[in-house]
């Protein structure tokens, strides 16, 4: 989120002015992705089926070897091949509302149980099989691993049983013997996996032990980092059957799969996405990152593994999703935004406008909800009402953001009586993703150019961001023509806490009208956790949204959002994992805090206007004017 300490370097990404013009000629040729204007999804596969280019595929190839304990990782892809759709609802984050409580366990006995497993495989009559069996960028891996998974059945069905491998060695008057442990060569089916869809995320899959897979996720586009988000399919799992993943390279030192999250899992049969994993752990492991890094601790590698095993009701031709979080895809959000249009035609208070077009073509959209009937206008005139500006999915992984945003866009277009009051006394501004072109390529940070655009918002360039560029645009028309927004929000997701919980602007030690939003969500909302919120302005922070825009435009209600991956530790979700469901709930209950705020925050105290004088005063840098690039 806005605070996690993990911006990217420039200098990890290409040169952005000198590729900028490859990728539009590359991206025309390929055409926009997933343009979904006027029809619902699922019903034009064709579109899903466009296949984009991956620029410089040497460079693109990542080195990978178990023996040297080094991952070497390189520029990354600039767009994925999309090569096979999802199944209606794996993309959606859809869920049955079932209350799944934390898989808490001793952390220092799992890991040391993890090591044994390892030991135990390695020593057992399998060996080590060391089997690459899956990588994005080369579909003959995954094809080859399909023959051999073929003749190895044939040979299982006409004999009943895999004949162990042999050798002959000199000495032993031409007879057989059979290999040491160590060398003989294990014969088992591999899992198919695959991630070349909307999305996805996971470069390469190794087979190591019988039924232990290491695994490495891509990069983000045009960087060299930022393996967090993951989201693939596997097919072949026999049911009944315990297997382990092992994501060997994670950069963060922590993570809340250490303290009862667990990974996501989609089948038909489980009736939508499921927590799922037992021996759920997150540790260092002995591989390193290969080059130059600011921060100590950085160059390490970390691993997420968890093991699984399903029941009858998963066979063998069975394809299961896994996935870091509840996903939510860029064509999802067209597809909701869709409905929700052909829902309130006639109603008079819903617009959805194309805010621009982003480099790969994807559109941005800004939604505008308040009410227009002429009973309304004239008891609350346009020139009244206090704006509200909502943005969210800045960071592409960070779905827990798109679900909070679809419960706030869900309720104020209700026929709820409460939104109802909102469409007349405000105007919402919302711009439920900020970067469509990461999300749709499965990147967990960064957009096309490699840039996090949450760090942007100093000097945001026209052609490289231009989401963030336009959404300052608004905030300063509004500005300039005397209607600065009442509130200024960023939804994100955040890696290592629990709650949800908000960071907001201070200067100093007084408490101001910036503190009564997060008063308001601690009072209504489970979730929300007020101990966890922070106010201040951190000189790192100085290109973060909140603190541009409370510095740029004087909004003093600045804020980002963060919502946990895991769950609550506090009020009646105490100890359960979160659901879309809970996520949903919590952008219900902001929409109806911002209700309450208006007449609330009367009963603070103004800090004035003079951000840009204290700005000044603590960072002595200039100050009063929006920074824009052509």
């Amino acid at each position: 989120g806005d605070d996690d300490d993990d911006d990217v370097d420039d200098e990890d990404g290409l040169d952005v002015y000198s590729m900028l013009e490859s990728s539009r000629r590359r991206l025309s040729s390929a055409g926009s992705f997933l343009e979904l204007e006027a029809l619902p999804l699922y019903e034009i596969d064709d579109l899903r089926n466009l296949c984009m280019e991956i620029v410089d595929e040497g460079k693109a190839q990542r080195r990978f070897g178990t023996m040297k304990s080094v991952i070497q990782p390189s520029i990354g892809r600039l767009v994925i091949p999309c090569v096979s759709p999802n199944i209606p609802g794996a993309d959606q984050g859809q869920a049955a509302r079932r209350d799944v409580p934390f898989e808490l366990s001793d952390q220092e006995k799992v890991k040391m149980l993890i090591t044994q497993k390892n030991l135990q495989d390695f020593r057992s009559k399998s060996g080590e099989i060391n089997k690459m069996v899956y990588d994005c960028n080369n579909q003959s891996v995954r094809e080859n691993v399909c023959k051999d998974n073929l003749l190895l059945l044939q040979e299982i069905h006409q004999k009943g049983h895999v004949a162990p491998s042999k050798s002959k060695k000199r000495g032993t008057g031409g007879k057989s013997r059979p290999k040491r442990i160590s060398q003989q060569v294990a014969r088992y089916p591999s899992l198919l996996f695959e991630s070349r869809f909307e999305c996805g995320n996971l470069f390469q899959a190794h087979h190591m032990f019988e039924r232990t897979y290491d695994l490495i996720l891509s990069s983000d586009i045009n960087t060299k980092g930022h393996h967090q988000w993951f989201f693939f399919c596997v097919s072949g799992i026999e049911s009944e059957k315990l297997y382990t993943l092992n994501i060997i390279n994670h950069e963060k030192p922590g993570s809340q799969f250490n303290n009862g999250m667990q990974p996501l899992a989609f089948h038909s049969s489980f009736g939508g996405w499921k927590r799922v994993g037992d021996m759920v752990s997150y540790f260092r492991n002995q591989y390193r990152r290969v080059g130059k890094t600011r921060r100590k601790g950085l160059s390490h590698c970390y691993s997420t593994s968890f093991s699984f095993n399903f029941s009858k009701d998963i066979t063998s031709n069975s394809t299961v999703y896994f996935a870091y979080h509840y996903p939510y895809s860029y064509s999802t959000l067209q597809s909701h935004l869709y409905r929700i249009g052909l829902a309130c035609v006639g109603l008079n208070f819903f617009q959805r406008q194309l805010l621009c077009r982003t480099l790969g073509g994807n559109r941005c959209d800004l939604i505008t909800i308040t009410s227009m009937h002429e009973e309304d206008l004239d008891s609350y005139p346009l020139f009244t009402r206090n704006v509200v500006i909502i943005t969210g999915r800045v960071h592409p992984g960070e779905t827990n953001a798109s679900f909070m945003i679809k419960g706030l866009l869900d309720f104020l277009c209700s026929s709820n009586s409460s939104a109802k009051d909102l469409r007349r006394r405000f105007i919402f501004k919302i711009i439920p993703m900020l970067n469509p072109d990461g999300v749709a390529n499965g990147c967990h940070r960064c957009s096309l150019v490699g840039h996090d655009l949450n760090r942007q918002w100093m000097n945001p360039s026209k052609d490289l961001h231009p989401t963030v560029y336009w959404t300052k645009r608004i905030l300063h028309f509004f500005c300039t023509h005397g209607r600065k927004p009442m509130v200024f929000c960023d939804f994100h997701g955040h890696s290592r806490q629990k709650n949800v919980f908000l960071y907001g602007c201070r200067l100093g030690g007084e408490v101001g009208e910036e503190q009564v939003l997060a008063d308001l969500l601690n009072a209504e909302a489970p979730l929300f956790s007020s101990k966890h919120s922070k106010f201040g302005v951190e000189a790192s922070k100085l290109s973060t949204s909140r603190i541009s825009v409370w510095r740029d435009f004087g909004i003093k209600c600045s804020y980002t959002m963060e919502s946990t991956y895991n769950g609550a530790d506090q009020g009646k979700h105490k100890g359960i994992q979160i659901t879309p469901w809970h996520l949903e709930e919590m952008g219900r209950k902001f929409a109806l805090c911002i209700g309450l705020l208006e007449q609330e925050r009367k009963n603070y105290p103004r800090s004035g206007d003079s951000n840009n004088m204290q700005f000044e005063e603590a960072f002595d840098g200039p100050t009063g004017d929006v920074f824009f690039s052509s």
